[in-house]
């Protein structure tokens, strides 16, 4: 496995612990649309939503080293460095429930992995 490739999956591995710590935590609550919804229907809507962008996150990794998997990988490591500075900048509350090590590890991880991943 090369260097980029190890970085990449780095990238997603913690990126996918997010999205599982972010259920447990009722990340829905910060959304603009689901918070306004009932904590059951955000978090079937919450978790529904997120099976076709892992359905399209894993289609990228089983794609051949071509030109536009290489592209879409990039951009999937970019939006882990800007996803980063969404939680370093979101306005913290009491819905906010991402301040803890095992939180900030996988973001700051993911992110972390993506810039590699980018270099």
């Amino acid at each position: 496995m090369n260097w980029s490739a190890f970085t990449f999956l780095g990238c997603v591995a913690l990126f996918v612990g997010h999205e599982i710590d972010a259920t447990y935590r009722k990340e829905w609550r910060l959304l603009p649309v689901l918070r306004k919804m009932k904590d059951e229907t955000a978090a079937a809507w919450f978790i529904t939503l997120h099976v076709p962008v892992v359905f399209l996150l894993l289609a990228l990794i089983a794609l051949p080293e071509t030109g536009f998997a290489v592209v879409s990988r990039n951009v999937f490591c970019a939006f882990a460095v800007v996803h980063v500075g969404l939680h370093a900048f979101w306005p913290k509350s009491d819905l906010y429930l991402f301040d803890n090590t095992a939180s900030r590890s996988l973001i700051y991880g993911a992110g972390l992995f993506g810039v590699l991943s980018l270099i």
